[in-house]
């Protein structure tokens, strides 16, 4: 994806932390589930600032929706495919 948008210095560096908390979100929304169906009890909050900062709308008593981006065009169709199965993954 770098290349394709041929981001470089501080650009880059902040695709890549983007990157790492919508990784890390994801994460922690499938433990969520985990610990919906009693198989751990730990999550990782603090593994980034953007589920840290989510931790009270994510857990507990809430309920949250994830609105996902998608594109027709053939150029997105990795990414396209990438987030559904995302997606799919935290239903």
């Amino acid at each position: 994806m770098a290349q394709r948008t041929e981001a470089a210095g501080a650009t880059l560096k902040e695709a890549n932390m983007i990157n790492k908390s919508l990784t890390t979100l994801g994460a922690v929304m499938r433990t969520l589930e985990a610990v919906s169906n009693k198989k751990t009890t730990h999550i990782r909050y603090r593994d980034s600032k953007l589920t840290f900062l989510l931790k009270d709308s994510l857990g507990g008593n809430s309920q949250t929706s994830i609105i996902a981006t998608v594109s027709p065009s053939a150029d997105c169709f990795d990414e396209t495919v990438s987030t559904l199965k995302v997606r799919r993954a935290c239903v």
